[in-house]
């Protein structure tokens, strides 16, 4: 059955907007929408926006800029968030990810979907690259789904975690003294926003890799999950075409290992692309993205890249 069509006002144009959550009886996804430019059925390219952050469920709303600038250039978007860290491990995020990937794969003439782009900020970010990388790993395997059903298009990753035991170690490792001028500016700044309560970036890592991986990697078996939890462990010639972007002074993900897959990606001769936004910090495209000089040149680089590897097949 169809989801509700509605015709969402944007700030710079109208569109169509299809709630697919309701089409969801069990295991209901927090936000799954579909946005299309209008309502014809003529089948275009569609990035789909993981909408997390550590984890979690973000504001939907955060990323109604993107919508807006996709649907805008005649592309669809669809906004999803499911399990998160608070429901399951990492294994189960990216199990319920795939199953909608492959719902959308499934309803393609329904909706006019041709291909499928995965997208995400941070966390988001981290999970589309594990979805799009690790189709074959068989620690995600979901019962009746093949490597082949679950694959992407491509991905779009905002400042992504690419290295869990980097990052693990990057930010718990360090000592006051040990802090930059960047880590504590991160701190300051995540410190008014986590919903842990943390103060610092370094106790929220220990929080979040509780509940997402079941403790440090020190501890029991879960050295194991960091290392399927990082995309990082996954480039193989055969991951699909890649457009990674972050900013060069990033205080809550490390920069350094992002520049480093971009690089083996390289290698690997995968299509691959790094946008460097200099002296630009983590999640720079949630502040006034509207307004923001840094988002407009990201979303004009997006568009470049999508046309580039848009194709009528």
């Amino acid at each position: 059955a169809n989801g509700e069509a509605v015709k969402a006002a944007s700030s710079q144009q109208d569109h169509i907007c299809i709630d697919l959550s309701r089409n969801f009886t069990s295991n209901k996804p927090v936000t799954f929408k579909l946005y299309m430019p209008d309502s014809s059925k003529t089948p275009r390219d569609v990035v789909m926006y993981l909408a997390y952050g550590n984890w979690i469920a973000i504001n939907e709303k955060n990323v109604d800029y993107l919508v807006d600038d996709l649907t805008q250039n005649d592309y669809g978007a669809v906004v999803f968030t499911g399990k998160t860290r608070l429901d399951t491990d990492i294994i189960g995020i990216v199990q319920d990810i795939r199953e909608k990937i492959v719902y959308l794969k499934n309803h393609a003439s329904e909706y006019g979907i041709r291909h499928i782009y995965l997208s995400g900020g941070s966390a988001g970010a981290n999970l589309a690259l594990l979805a799009a990388y690790a189709s074959s790993c068989p620690d995600y395997a979901s019962d009746g789904l093949t490597a082949d059903q679950v694959k992407t298009d491509g991905v779009i990753a905002f400042y992504p975690v690419v290295d869990m035991l980097y990052n693990y170690h990057y930010f718990t490792d360090k000592t006051e003294n040990q802090k930059t001028a960047l880590d504590k500016l991160g701190d300051a700044f995540f410190s008014l926003s986590d919903v842990n309560g943390s103060k610092s970036i370094s106790d929220s890592q220990k929080i979040v890799t509780k509940t997402l991986l079941g403790g440090s990697p020190e501890e029991g078996n879960f050295k194991h999950l960091y290392e399927i939890s990082s995309p990082n462990r996954f480039l193989s010639r055969n991951v699909p075409p890649t457009f990674l972007i972050q900013g060069s002074d990033d205080s809550m993900t490390p920069f350094e290992p992002t520049k480093a897959m971009y690089e083996n990606l390289e290698k690997l001769d995968v299509d691959a692309d790094m946008l460097e936004l200099p002296h630009t910090d983590h999640a720079f495209d949630m502040v006034l993205p509207n307004s923001s000089v840094v988002t407009n040149k990201v979303l004009s680089c997006i568009n470049e890249w999508l046309d580039l590897h848009h194709s009528p097949d």
